[in-house]
């Protein structure tokens, strides 16, 4: 199963929220950290709200991001 922001929303039973200026798809991990899409490549990619950095997120490191969110070592 090819991972996109769709198929990811549907196994962590999470919505799809939107910006409201772009309208840009996002999932809301907590107030710090947000999952998109790259609006060419389709990559997903993990956004810190803070700093405005971002990271492609892999099939292999994508569970070790959610592992640390489920266990809330994620930080706010």
């Amino acid at each position: 199963m090819e991972l996109t922001l769709l198929t990811l929303s549907k196994l962590l039973k999470m919505e799809i929220m939107s910006d409201k200026v772009i309208g840009a798809p996002y999932l809301k991990l907590n107030d710090k950290y947000i999952i998109t899409e790259h609006f060419i490549t389709k990559e997903l990619e993990i956004n810190n709200l803070e700093t405005y950095e971002w990271q492609t997120l892999s099939n292999e490191n994508i569970t070790d991001y959610l592992i640390l969110h489920s266990i809330g070592k994620i930080r706010e």
